[in-house]
């Protein structure tokens, strides 16, 4: 008996109920938004109110096409319908925020049929990773023009940093500089 009742609290633990689920969403850093399948915004959690810039209130009266900022409202179209066909994507795209500012973002979505199509969307604002990206191609295209000067020491870059974080360069070329 003991055994039994043991069983169905295991069970009953490992099925989260909805109020789990909306708790996970309401709490993730990332942004989510439900999307019906004409693009219409039905929900979203405040992370991603944040992210745009706009109240939940203005959101759910907008579609996709009123912050897709990199393809054109065909293109739009025709990208949902594939995710339809294929039940999921991931893609990064340009939304635009209520205050005009372009974000990149990267987009995690899937489609269910169910309730006439439902779009599932996690997107991340992914601006600080592409700068950092920048910054370390800007570090590595220096590193090529030293070593492409055989010794020759290129004119510093502004804002670019040494490359040896021990290291400085006031004694010379870094190219010049034993590692």
């Amino acid at each position: 008996m003991k055994e039994e009742t043991f069983e169905r609290q295991i069970e009953a633990t490992s099925q989260p109920d909805e109020a789990v689920y909306k708790t996970i969403i309401s709490t993730a850093m990332d942004g989510f938004c439900l999307v019906d399948s004409q693009g219409n915004f039905l929900d979203m959690n405040d992370a991603y109110c944040r992210m745009m810039g706009y109240g939940r209130e203005e959101l759910l009266a907008m579609k996709i096409s009123d912050i897709e900022a990199k393809e054109s409202l065909q293109e739009t179209i025709q990208h949902m319908e594939r995710v339809k066909e294929v039940g999921w994507d991931r893609f990064e795209t340009r939304n635009r925020r209520k205050d005009g500012r372009i974000i990149p973002v990267e987009v995690s979505v899937n489609y269910m049929i169910a309730a006439g199509g439902r779009f599932f969307v996690f997107l991340r604002d992914i601006t600080d990773r592409l700068r950092t990206q920048e910054e370390l191609w800007a570090q590595q295209n220096l590193l090529r023009q030293i070593a492409a000067s055989h010794g020759k020491c290129p004119p510093a870059l502004p804002g670019v940093k040494p490359f040896h974080p021990r290291r400085s360069w006031p004694h010379g070329c870094p190219a010049l500089v034993n590692q």
